[in-house]
């Protein structure tokens, strides 16, 4: 399956933020960070489309079991790399002997806000009470 590289967008953190030192992750050939957390390591990037991920890593890379296996992943192993592509929208984990957990998060675009005069829309400014309706205030005041 070929995937289009503009349509996968690698989520950005900061520098100083722990990086995996297990795997270097690519998101439709862009290189997507690993991020390390005391629960596991995670990439997560925006997608609209199927993605093909790839992993490396500097150690062999063996017995690849992903999760939830509903998904049906079955990735293509060589030696160093992993290959394997997630519907959008999909979260997976993977899991392989002697490394710690890398979970995967394919979100969906973000959805552009209608404009606040779009045909059928009720737009309730914030902090301004209207005739034919009330609001509630940031700090709980309600008005009428």
């Amino acid at each position: 399956m070929s995937v289009t590289p503009a349509l996968a967008q690698p989520h950005l953190f900061p520098r100083s933020v722990p990086r995996s030192q297990d795997f270097t992750v690519y998101v439709n050939g862009q290189e997507a960070m690993a991020y390390r957390t005391s629960a596991g390591t995670f990439v997560s990037f925006h997608s609209g489309a199927a993605a093909e991920l790839e992993v490396r890593s500097q150690r062999l890379l063996s017995s690849p079991e992903f999760y939830p296996r509903r998904l049906g992943i079955k990735p293509q192993v060589e030696e160093r790399r992993l290959r394997f592509t997630l519907a959008a929208g999909q979260n997976a984990l993977l899991e392989m002997d002697g490394f710690e957990q890398l979970f995967f998060y394919a979100c969906l675009p973000p959805v552009r806000a209608p404009e606040p005069d779009a045909p059928g829309l009720h737009y309730f400014p914030a902090g301004r009470c209207m005739k034919w309706a009330s609001c509630v205030w940031p700090a709980a005041k309600r008005c009428t």
